[in-house]
């Protein structure tokens, strides 16, 4: 429960029979856009038991996903002040403390955050992260990237996959993200006008 305006979960996850709520809130002070993304547990009767906030920022989003270890990932974008538009994860133990976290920069255009989308992250056999997102300049051209981190979170490789027919008109989105056989399978939207293709 919150008295914050806006205030709205992302997601839930049960870890060991234990329930975790992710969710965004946004503070009532003369700053309407920045947000704070928080996990808290609950017990069976849906009372908050552990509560904490994680990143602060412009138009703000995270969702949870579960590591193999049975860790909280928290995935989610977030703008800085001058709105220059960044994608993080974090690794966050079942007693809601920070392992680890990082972020990406994503251009070097300031930018309302709502023009990033986030897709999905899945860890592989190894341990290793990768995470699927989107963003693009405002009027120009969209991107989908493809971003492998280690076990500690720390940047391997990065892959763009642009829209056939660059133009402001023309959109890619990522959307699913597959690990099967050693491989890696991607999803994306592609949308010129009012048609579009998967």
């Amino acid at each position: 429960k919150s008295y914050d305006p806006g205030s709205y979960s992302t997601g839930i996850m049960v870890i060991n029979n234990r329930t975790f709520i992710s969710g965004i809130d946004i503070s009532m002070d003369y700053m309407p856009e920045l947000q704070n993304s928080f996990i808290a547990e609950v017990n069976k009767h849906g009372q908050v038991i552990n509560q904490k906030k994680y990143v602060s920022g412009y138009s703000s989003y995270s969702s949870l996903f579960k590591g193999k270890d049975s860790s909280l990932l928290l995935y989610g974008s977030i703008a800085d002040s001058a709105y220059y538009p960044s994608v993080f994860l974090a690794k966050i133990d079942t007693g809601l403390n920070v392992t680890w976290m990082k972020s990406l920069r994503l251009t070097t255009t300031p930018q309302y955050a709502g023009s990033l989308k986030t897709g999905e992250v899945k860890q592989g056999s190894d341990g290793s992260y990768f995470i699927l997102y989107s963003d693009g300049v405002p009027f120009g051209e969209t991107r989908v990237y493809l971003t492998k981190l280690d076990g500690n979170g720390d940047f391997l490789w990065s892959k763009i996959y642009r829209a056939s027919d660059p133009g402001y008109a023309n959109s890619i989105a990522g959307r699913k993200l597959e690990i099967f056989g050693g491989n890696v399978y991607i999803t994306c939207v592609n949308a010129y006008n009012a048609y579009s293709a998967t």
